[in-house]
Parts: C-alpha cells; structure tokens; sequence
C-alpha cells in the first residue's frame, strides 16, 4: 500500500497575471467554468472555508494552473482538468478526481468538506494509505 504525501489540485485555467485575468473575465462572460477554482477560490481570493479545511488535512494539498503542473502530476491529470492527484512517497502520482467529479462536489451545500471526503475514498478505493489512517488529521 502506497503512502500518501501530498496532493495536488490542478485548476482548469492558466497561471500567471494574463492567464489569471483571461479566466476571470472568461467566467464572468460564461466562456470559462472550472469547478475546483469554485470550490476553493471566491470571485477575488481563496475561500476562508477551503484555507480552513485545508489545514486540517494530514498532507499537504497544493494547488496549481494547467500550466503549472510538474512532470508527474501532468502524466496523471492527461490533459483533463480540473483534477485533483495524489503523490506517495516514491513520486508516483495517481488521478483521484477528475472534471465530472469536481463539478458534482462544486453543487453541493459545503464543497470543501465534499472535496476532502472524495478525495480520501477515492484514494483508498485504489489502494492509497493515508498518514495517520486518515486525509484529515484526528
């Protein structure tokens, strides 16, 4: 069984200051939507409940662009954003959640604490182990 050390959110928009306001007016226009920028971010800056989520977690949980991502973590996502990737110890990375995923978790009542709960039972669905036996520190 793998260990989990970290995890890594993949939004589907690219980084930078143009990449950035590219999606910003993209989604005001309704030509861009990326489900996970929904789930962490509000229109201005990331949401208090993610950041306070987040911290409660037994990895740490990055957060990076399309274009962003490192060499394993781009191998998992294939190109299908938004996702979420977990990485074990000896750098494997393996694609937890993908788009279909995210955008269910975004329509529901508290999607951070949905976020969590789905990540943790697809990494153990798949045979992942988790510091301290759980995504979420005790």
């Amino acid at each position: 069984m793998s260990l989990v050390v970290s995890l890594t959110g993949v939004y589907d928009a690219d980084g930078g200051a143009i990449g950035e306001l590219k999606y910003w007016i993209g989604a005001r226009l309704g030509k861009s939507h990326c489900s996970l920028c929904e789930v962490t971010h509000s229109a201005i800056r990331e949401r208090r409940e993610w950041s306070e989520t987040r911290s409660t977690l037994s990895v740490e949980f990055h957060t990076v662009h399309r274009d962003e991502q490192s060499s394993p973590v781009s191998t998992a996502t294939n190109g299908l954003f938004p996702a979420v990737v977990a990485q074990d110890e000896e750098g494997v990375a393996y694609l937890l959640l993908g788009a279909e995923d995210i955008e269910q978790i975004a329509s529901r009542a508290e999607p951070h604490d949905a976020l969590v709960e789905a990540v943790e039972q697809a990494g153990t669905a798949i045979g992942l182990s988790w510091p301290a036996g759980s995504l979420r520190n005790p």
